[in-house]
């Protein structure tokens, strides 16, 4: 799984598709330059690029994509595996994702950034809604791209899910959570995010705020005990500090005198 990382900003997929030729990177690969796509599409010596079929569905699949090979391998270590190595897949140029694990949203959201290097969503961002209204679609996105070995890809998606989840002013919503849970391990980027989206929402958002969406945040945090559990630690780990390590103090240090350490309860 991706691990956390200590840069203060992710990369988007923006700035990929800003360079003139990005690299693809994986944590179990080396970085590999991703040349311009219509050198993936062009025909040579009178021959059309080799295409691979990527279905989603197992059994019986549920939607397919021709699509270049190369660029399917420039991007991915997985898929250099299985299609230039000595799987099955590699002779009958196809493979199938589990469909249990990522949706068609996902897939489609995957082979956009291929081509475009960006990620856009064209949901609904209900201010007047709690917590998000998505499906765990983006989330699927991030667990595919970390089972792809890429390693951008995965860092983009917490950035999109981070935009909708400030655009909406929501809470992750409690599938989200379970999903994230039950498909990833403990440093996921994932797990980061949405244990920081309800710290935040107690530590930081005034008191008449919070009393109004008391019951979803309480829901949302009992929906899975390791994440009830991760939860509270950092909630425990910010108001044991002498200091508030915020911009902006939060609702428990703010009429707290500099320098004195917050009376707590043993």
């Amino acid at each position: 799984m991706a691990e956390a990382s200590n840069t203060p900003e992710f990369i988007t997929a923006e700035t990929l598709a800003q360079q003139h030729c990005p690299k693809s990177q994986g944590r179990w690969s080396k970085q590999r330059k991703i040349r311009p796509i219509n050198e993936y599409v062009m025909r040579s010596n009178g021959k059309g690029a080799s295409s691979v079929e990527l279905s989603l569905g197992l059994a019986k699949p549920i939607q397919t994509w021709n699509l270049p090979e190369e660029l399917l391998c420039d991007h991915s270590s997985y898929f250099r595996a299985v299609f230039q190595g000595e799987f099955k897949e590699g002779l009958v140029k196809k493979s199938a994702l589990d469909e249990d694990l990522y949706t068609e949203k996902a897939v489609a959201h995957l082979i956009n950034w291929i081509y475009t290097g960006k990620l856009e969503c064209r949901e609904e961002h209900d201010r007047k809604q709690p917590s998000s209204t998505h499906d765990c679609t983006w989330y699927s996105l991030y667990v595919l791209a970390d089972m792809l070995d890429m390693f951008w890809l995965a860092k983009a998606t917490v950035s999109r899910i981070r935009c909708c989840l400030e655009e909406g002013e929501w809470l992750p919503n409690q599938d989200e959570i379970y999903f994230v849970y039950k498909n990833t391990l403990e440093k996921s980027l994932l797990r980061e995010l949405v244990v920081t989206q309800l710290v935040d929402a107690y530590v930081d958002k005034p008191e008449k705020g919070f009393a109004e969406d008391i019951q979803h945040w309480t829901d949302a945090s009992a929906c899975h005990p390791t994440f009830h559990c991760d939860v509270m630690k950092e909630v425990k780990h910010h108001t044991d500090l002498i200091d508030c390590d915020r911009p902006v103090a939060c609702r428990f240090h703010f009429y707290q005198k500099p320098g004195r350490k917050r009376r707590t309860i043993r």
